[in-house]
């Protein structure tokens, strides 16, 4: 009666023992196997890891997953659970690693740690949800967990390891179910984690790929003389993964260069540098045809591959220039050569608040002094938009909220013939490479110095107008400042032996510095709350030369550099 009872019950512990720790079915692995561990290192038993690997071609879900170690004698617990969320693409890693005293000691992070360590003659075991061994490996025939013929136990402390063939870049897809022939040993162990490159398994010299982009174009209906945010998000070649990706746009379809360069770096309307989204602000020609363009973008990289994307663009209606004084805002009109362009009066939105607006306002010649003058004002630009007629709408505001309306013009509504031309379409460039200007008005809070020629508009509930309607059109450069308290160098000139240095937030006993070096300084006796006056100091700037300026207070602030080059 005995036997049969103890029999029934080794029966019994037979049958759970197969329920909770099941033998592997001996089919070669062909999702995760364990691809590199060691049972002890360089600070002693439990100094271990245990690395797997997707070796397939879909994304694996290994959360929940158990690790599962086993001695000499069958002895089986279970070491670690994988935690959720953790799925593992193709050709990538997972790190586990033990976190008992003396444990881990490698530079390569674990994603996961376990507590319990694997004795060095026994064997390790991945099983998956459904509680089948995907994986094993053992270091002795008395190991529960091994595949055909078990590995040596290493038994020093050292930074040993074993890794399944072929390894390292090549990937770790041998699985013939028998240890000895997938394991090879490293004498220096190289663990890798979920955030190491993935690689190609199985192949030691995997197929090159070309670098890939996705184009968009925001907004992507517009019309001719509009902007339009163009982005290629590119994807990198692999084996190897690019480097040194330029991208290229053929912008011709809509009046721009045909090799376009995008950017990646924070600017010409890019949003993140480094994020591998290239982008450029352009502008659609103003002569560009009514209908849908497709613009092709080549992407290269540093191993010599390339790839294409398409941004697609509709384009509507012509674009319509103004006509209310027009030649006047863009200098086409007759009185245009009457602006002094090398003399620049910095003023303030206070000061163009009082000057008497003309009745009636001539519509193709200028008022003088004001629409003959180029003046310079500093203040915070508040508002902007693309107007109906193409100018770009900016507000700009004092520390009294008083306003003024400045405009840059299109340049492609500014005839051949005007002196202003060029500039202006350096200050539009200047301005794109910080604003999107669209048919809505943007709010903005940036501290700015404009230059630009006085135009006196008629009043017709215009944002930001000011109660004379002087304004700043057009626009002949702008400038983005740091604050409107630092000193602002606007312009200088020579007259004579001195040079006059004119601008904003100088206070008294300002020092001019020419290239680094202070000069003798006083406030202009013909300007003195804008201007300064170097003594002599015209007589150390030869003709044609390029000196850099600045203005030092009484309280050491120094302007920014001021580049100025005399007149031959």
């Amino acid at each position: 009666m005995r036997p049969s009872i103890l029999n029934f019950v080794a029966i019994f512990v037979l049958i759970c023992v197969s329920i909770l720790f099941p033998t592997p079915s001996g089919a070669v692995s062909t999702t995760i196997v364990i691809s590199e561990f060691r049972t002890r290192g360089p600070s002693g038993g439990n100094d271990e890891f245990i690395e797997l690997y997707n070796l397939s071609g879909s994304p694996v879900n290994i959360s929940g997953w158990e690790i599962r170690g086993s001695n000499s004698s069958g002895t089986v617990t279970t070491r670690a659970v994988i935690t959720a969320g953790n799925v593992l693409n193709p050709g990538c890693r997972f790190l586990l690693t033990n976190s008992n005293t003396n444990g881990y000691s490698g530079s390569m992070p674990g994603n996961q740690t376990y507590g319990v360590g694997i004795t060095d003659d026994g064997g390790i075991a991945v099983v998956n949800n459904a509680g089948q061994i995907v994986d094993q490996v053992g270091m002795s025939n008395g190991s529960v967990f091994k595949e055909g013929e078990p590995l040596d136990p290493v038994t020093s402390n050292s930074n040993r390891s074993y890794e399944r063939r072929p390894g390292g870049a090549a990937g770790s897809d041998q699985d013939t179910d028998d240890n000895s022939s997938d394991f090879q040993s490293r004498s220096q162990s190289d663990p890798q984690n979920a955030g190491a490159s993935c690689t190609t398994g199985g192949d030691p010299n995997p197929t090159p790929t070309n670098p890939t982009g996705i184009g968009n174009a925001n907004p992507s209906s517009i019309n001719p003389a509009d902007n339009t945010l163009l982005t290629v998000n590119v994807s990198p070649g692999q084996n190897p993964t690019s480097t040194g990706i330029n991208v290229t746009g053929n912008l011709a379809p809509i009046g721009g260069s045909a090799s376009q360069p995008f950017f990646d770096n924070g600017t010409n309307g890019d949003v993140t540098a480094g994020d591998r989204v290239f982008s450029f602000f352009a502008n659609v020609g103003a002569g560009t045809a009514q209908g849908a363009k497709t613009l092709s973008v080549t992407i290269t990289d540093a191993q010599s591959r390339s790839g294409t994307a398409m941004i697609g663009i509709t384009v509507g209606q012509a674009v319509q220039c103004g006509v209310e004084r027009w030649s006047v805002k863009t200098g086409t009109d007759p009185d245009a050569n009457l602006v002094d362009l090398n003399t620049v009066v910095p003023t303030t939105i206070q000061i163009m608040h009082s000057w008497t607006a003309p009745n009636p306002i001539p519509p193709n010649s200028r008022v003088a002094p004001h629409e003959r003058t180029v003046y310079a004002i500093i203040g915070t630009l508040t508002d902007y938009k693309l107007e109906d007629d193409t100018d770009y709408h900016l507000v700009i505001q004092d520390g009294a909220n008083r306003t003024v309306i400045t405009e840059i013009a299109c340049p492609c509504c500014v005839g051949m013939t005007s002196p202003f031309r060029q500039m202006i379409a350096e200050a539009r460039g200047d301005f794109d490479t910080r604003f999107i200007a669209t048919r809505d008005f943007k709010t903005a809070n940036v501290p700015v110095l404009i230059k630009g020629v006085g135009f006196f508009d008629t009043i017709h509930g215009q944002r930001g107008v000011a109660p004379n309607g002087i304004e700043i059109h057009p626009i002949l450069s702008i400038d983005f400042l740091q604050n409107l308290t630092r000193p602002v160098i606007a312009h200088a000139s020579i007259v004579g032996k001195h040079l006059i240095v004119g601008g904003f937030n100088f206070g008294p006993k300002a020092q001019i510095l020419l290239n680094g070096v202070q000069q003798k300084t006083k406030a202009d006796p013909g300007n003195p709350t804008f201007q300064l006056l170097g003594k002599k100091v015209g007589k150390k700037i030869a003709k044609d030369q390029t000196v850099i300026l600045r203005v030092r207070t009484t309280d050491n602030i120094e302007s920014e550099d001021f580049s100025f080059k005399r007149p031959q």
